[in-house]
């Protein structure tokens, strides 16, 4: 396999997307000029093989075609903000060098394909804004060098808990509008010692905060709105002295705000709305000099305790 193998397979590439896409694609793509002077395309200096193709934001419609798998050099793919369809191909389990995977924000179908869960050097996984559906693939455990992952704004069910709540490498995590089930696993904080950024935000998540969340000590963001989470805020989350985004509205929670969360002097979002809270708001809440938005809408709070 060579340049030519490459070649081939963004041509490949270009037969499968409509003739009424980006023009400069459908011009610059052709044997007049050397692959690695195309539009998007990046090849590595001492080998001359593709190792990166970004064709992001360019209105391009149309499939990714099995023989993408043939990209064999690939580092980093980003074909986000396009209108492609279809299932994304089996073959891309032959790109074993893949760093990043960003197909977010286009109208993508089916199962992720579990075969991806191969691809042991990817750093980044972008699929978010599509219409996958399924769970997440078992696969998944074997991606040991990821960082990234987002699945948000999806059609994916099941339970996430037993897939990448186990990737200890994950630093970002985001589901957000997917039709994830279960609970948050009380030593999620144990195998995820390097997250700093939690998103489940609008899915069917129950049970309770877990207390544990407060050894998540690099979590900067943790949202948690919009799923069936009941009991009480852990004063516990109090602990979390990086954070600065704490959501928990639209949830079933009750009893009063811990006073512990006015001590997050690098918060600079708290929302709670839509809950069930009760008591006094107390006085230290506005002594947190770093927040900059509040939302307590739609709870039963008093006024401030003197």
């Amino acid at each position: 396999m060579n340049i030519t193998t490459d070649e081939s397979s963004l041509l490949a590439l270009k037969s499968s997307i409509s003739m009424n896409s980006h023009p400069i694609i459908m011009a610059n793509w052709s044997n007049a000029s050397s692959v690695c002077e195309w539009k998007g395309v990046t090849c590595g200096r001492r080998n001359l093989r593709v190792v990166a193709l970004d064709i992001s934001q360019m209105g391009l419609s149309g499939t990714i075609p099995p023989q993408f798998g043939n990209l064999s050099f690939l580092v980093s793919f980003n074909a986000s903000g396009n209108n492609f369809i279809g299932n994304l191909p089996d073959d891309l389990t032959h790109l074993r060098r893949l760093r990043v995977f960003d197909v977010s924000s286009n109208n993508l179908t089916g199962e992720i394909p579990s075969r991806i869960g191969f691809l042991s050097n990817l750093l980044i996984l972008n699929l978010d804004h599509n219409l996958f559906t399924g769970s997440i693939p078992l696969s998944f455990l074997n991606l040991s060098r990821l960082e990234t992952m987002d699945l948000s704004v999806n059609k994916l069910n099941g339970s996430i808990t037993s897939t990448i709540f186990n990737v200890s490498t994950l630093e970002s995590l985001r589901v957000i509008e997917n039709h994830f089930s279960g609970t948050i696993p009380l030593d999620l904080c144990l195998r995820l010692i390097n997250l700093i950024r939690l998103d489940v935000t609008s899915n069917v998540l129950s049970g309770e905060v877990p207390k544990s969340l407060s050894m998540c000590s690099k979590v900067r963001y943790l949202g948690l709105s919009y799923n069936g989470f009941v009991g009480t805020i852990p004063p516990e989350l109090g602990n979390l002295t990086s954070l600065k985004i704490l959501r928990l509205g639209g949830n079933n929670l009750e009893g009063r705000i811990p006073k512990e969360i006015g001590c997050l002097d690098n918060l600079e979002v708290l929302e709670i709305e839509n809950n069930h809270l009760t008591g006094l708001l107390l006085p230290h809440m506005f002594n947190m000099s770093s927040l900059q938005w509040l939302n307590l809408n739609t709870n039963n709070i008093s006024d401030m305790e003197s």
